[in-house]
């Protein structure tokens, strides 16, 4: 694999270190939960620019760094300046390549398509949840929660912002904690809330057309050890 070349290993480490490969390293570095530890760092800085997110996918495609691009999609997709990205397009040494703007905006359709699905999943929670312990409250708590959350995401689609499938059933769950449900609801809610966002980082590669996370995996470590 020639390409190590002309990319250092210590900066490809660098960039594969910012978008990362599991759930739970997603999760501490966007701060899901109380360990987020990027907010501070220079990394994070740098990648809250559209430009930068679109540089690391050109890098990442130039050097076969395949591993990198669900995350850098992903956090791409969340962007306010989409068209900047896509349709605008200035001059930049971040511009993306007519193959990667077509194959973001498909795998974006199939974000708020997982998004919409994740959404209407909570809808499956049946009214009678067995464990309930209050009765028609926790129900009628959670169809409002459902409103209040499509709410939300009809909003920022007006403004071609997605929030992130992962985003949203940490919203839901968090909605539903504070609000008068019972402990075997939230409890419920949770479950599914993990469920969902599993679901949705499993597929995430495919969304892009990418190999599946494991096949990903095996090419970063074979990549990194040479």
């Amino acid at each position: 694999m020639a390409w190590i070349i002309f990319v250092s290993a210590p900066r490809l480490v660098q960039m594969s270190s910012a978008f990362p490969m599991t759930l739970a390293e997603y999760d501490d570095m966007y701060g899901v939960g109380s360990t987020g530890t990027v907010e501070s760092s220079i990394i994070y800085t740098t990648l809250t620019h559209p430009l930068a997110k679109a540089l690391a996918v050109q890098t990442a495609q130039e050097v076969s760094a395949l591993w990198i691009l669900p995350s850098a999609f992903y956090a791409m997709a969340k962007t306010d300046d989409i068209d900047k990205l896509v349709v605008d397009i200035k001059e930049h040494a971040a511009t993306l390549t007519p193959d990667d703007r077509i194959l973001f905006l498909k795998g974006k359709l199939e974000l708020t398509r997982q998004t919409h699905h994740i959404l209407n999943s909570f809808l499956d929670t049946p009214d009678v949840n067995r464990g309930c312990e209050d009765g028609d409250p926790c129900p009628n708590t959670r169809r409002r929660v459902f409103l209040d959350i499509h709410g939300i995401l009809r909003d920022l689609h007006v403004h071609n912002t997605d929030r992130g499938s992962l985003e949203l059933a940490i919203d839901y769950k968090e909605k539903i904690e504070e609000s008068d449900c019972c402990y075997a609801c939230r409890r419920l809610t949770e479950q599914k809330c993990e469920q969902s966002r599993e679901e949705s980082w499993k597929k995430l590669p495919e969304f892009f057309g990418l190999p599946p996370w494991e096949e990903l995996q095996r090419m970063k470590e074979a990549a990194l050890t040479l």
